[in-house]
């Protein structure tokens, strides 16, 4: 009889039925390793077994697995050949890479190790590989040339959009829409300099927000303001790096060669994809960018720690200028090995103070800011009056850390669905987060896209829900529902730290993250944990009929916020910005013409700032 090992995903669902059902025709002995969906057990297809990965590896693997994560990386910047005829150094690979690189690392390594624990003791004919969040193709494809298998993929099944989900989305984009937002152009800035040059639009747009901000010489540049990127000196580029590209994976082969289970394997996708589709735009933006900034010299450029975005050319480029930079923290701080390093950081919230020193950055150049994202307090008329309201703040994987849990939030869904079925006098609602990164088979399918949302509803209508519980779509404030919430349940979002501050009772569903996202809260006793359907019920009650209980929780959770977290009392955005001018004007920091490597670059592909294409 054929055996067969079955990698269940969620993103291929047709595939998976048709395999299943052929496969009791044929009297095929199928065995699952379900990595992502986290099927009810009167759900899943009838097999010889079924093996969960959170079976296989525990927390203490999965933080050896983000060390080699680490390697790797560090093998690529610092192992690779090297080519002095386009920007390729450390520092540039580093700004191309950012946090996304850990999307096509971290899940294929947690592959690989699940294989290595799950194979040897078992003997297949075959292997079958369906699409799902944390899947990766390449690491299976490793696997059965390791084994001598044949593998088959299941791909991402496309969808379509129904007609009301168009429209939710239309009408909340529309609503939601920002104002446009004026560029300068570089004329302007050369024929006259600013003291502070922000690139970031959203540091732009709360500056311009606050009064203050009048007190300082600054204004905003786009990327787009540079020109467009393309024409022949884009495809000279492109030619440049495709030939490095191709260096490097000779040089690869030659150590993968005799070893088809290398982890160094996945470098070939990573540089793939970095040098054909990154690098060469980057370049021309980094140069325009240095071009510019050579000549309008400002004293301070302003940007935000945002991943993936643009704005990373112009800190690097300032910063081979000599031109001292200041980063306003968001939701990323930059690893300062494998990304831009500004020279100083604008925390908002003292997790970012927090995780800023676990991350390397040296205390004197971090300045505390007050944070434009805290909420202010509910007051008493807009405290909901025992509505029985139950607000759960959803969350998705994003691939920075490894884990064999990729879809928690499935598990979360079986226990609301219990929960509101407990509690038929309450009202449940379900609060997907906003839509980001586009999944891509390359970065192991991971993002909240629709084809995600999508399954993760069909998932949730799967249950047959009760009619007390119901879904908020991913557009609609956060904010606005948990102003009506009596109690929120939190998968290990942030959110909570709003309704934190709204004074909203927040129960966590599983361990909150105490390394990256809610550090020292167990100190703070502000943290309510309850894991499954007895416990979130028992709570409950004893958060609605105990009023002493819930106002000591509701006490704990605002110290958390007021003291750690979002501290009264801080400078405002405007009066750090202007500490930091203070600081780089006292700063020595003379620009020499061979300073460093990159500027020793060759600009010859690099079209003159008065011949650039305007948008």
């Amino acid at each position: 009889m054929k055996r067969t090992l079955f990698i269940y995903g969620s993103l291929a669902p047709s595939a998976c039925r048709k395999y299943f059902a052929a496969s009791k025709q044929e009297e095929e002995e199928i065995h699952v390793l379900e990595v992502e969906t986290l099927l009810p057990k009167d759900q899943r297809p009838k097999t010889a077994s079924w093996v969960n990965g959170t079976e296989l590896m525990k927390k203490e693997d999965l933080l050896q697995t983000d060390i080699r994560s680490s390697h790797l990386l560090e093998y690529y910047l610092s192992e690779l050949p090297e080519d002095q005829t386009v920007p390729l150094n450390r520092r540039f690979r580093s700004a191309c890479l950012g946090m996304i690189c850990r999307k096509w690392i971290n899940p294929y390594l947690v592959n690989l190790e699940m294989a290595s624990r799950f194979m040897p003791e078992r003997s297949y004919d075959h292997i079958v590989v369906a699409a799902g969040a944390g899947i990766s193709f390449r690491a299976w494809t490793q696997v059965a040339a390791q084994y001598g298998l044949n593998v088959e993929f299941f791909d991402q099944e496309k969808r379509f959009l129904s007609i009301k989900r168009r429209m939710q989305r239309l009408i909340n984009r529309w609503l939601k829409k920002p104002a446009t937002l004026a560029s300068a152009t570089p004329e302007s800035l050369i024929s006259r300099p600013v003291e502070i040059l922000c690139t970031s639009g959203r540091v732009a747009r709360m500056l311009r927000s606050q009064p203050q901000a009048a007190e300082l010489d600054w204004a905003y540049i786009s990327v787009a303001a540079l020109g467009r990127i393309k024409g022949p000196e884009l495809e000279r580029m492109k030619a440049a790096y495709a030939g490095w590209w191709q260096k490097c994976k000779t040089h690869l082969g030659k150590t993968l060669q005799q070893d088809a289970g290398n982890p160094k394997s996945i470098l070939l996708d990573l540089g793939e994809q970095q040098s054909r589709d990154i690098y060469p735009a980057f370049a021309l933006k980094y140069l325009r960018a240095k071009q510019l900034l050579e000549k309008a010299r400002p004293q301070l450029l302003l940007c935000d720690t945002q991943e993936d975005t643009d704005e990373r050319i112009w800190c690097l480029a300032a910063g081979e200028l000599g031109i001292n930079v200041a980063a306003y923290t968001y939701d990323h701080i930059p690893e300062t090995r494998f990304s831009f390093t500004p020279d100083w950081l604008l925390c908002d919230s003292g997790r970012s103070n927090h995780i800023a020193g676990r991350l390397g950055h040296h205390p004197d150049k971090v300045v505390l800011v007050a944070s434009h994202r805290s909420p202010r307090a509910r007051t008493d008329e807009q405290a909901p009056q025992k509505n029985n309201v139950i607000l759960y703040a959803d969350t998705f994987y994003a691939g920075i850390y490894s884990t064999v849990e990729p879809q928690r939030s499935y598990s979360h869904y079986l226990l609301l669905v219990e929960t509101a079925r407990s509690m038929p006098n309450h009202q449940f609602y379900i609060k997907f987060h906003p839509l980001r990164d586009r999944k891509k088979k390359a970065q192991c399918f991971i993002g909240m896209d629709e084809d995600e949302l999508y399954v993760r509803t069909q998932f949730i209508h799967s249950l047959n829900p009760p009619s007390n519980l119901s879904i908020i779509p991913p557009e609609e404030s956060m904010q606005e529902h948990l102003l009506r919430a009596q109690v929120m349940l939190n998968a290990n979002s942030t959110a909570a730290m709003e309704a934190f501050v709204l004074g909203v009772p927040v129960i966590f569903l599983h361990e909150p993250n105490i390394d990256r996202g809610f550090p020292l809260i167990y100190e703070y006793q502000a943290c309510l944990l309850a894991t499954d359907v007895d416990s979130v019920v028992s709570m409950l009650h004893r958060l609605e009929n105990d009023a002493q209980f819930c106002t000591d929780q509701i006490h704990h959770q605002h110290q958390y916020a007021d003291v750690f977290y979002w501290p009264t009392g801080r400078q405002s955005l405007v009066s750090g910005i202007g500490s930091v001018l203070v600081k780089s004007q006292k700063k020595n920091s003379p620009v020499q013409s061979n300073a460093t490597e990159m500027t020793r670059q060759p600009n010859s592909n690099v079209a003159p700032l008065g011949a650039l294409e305007q948008p």
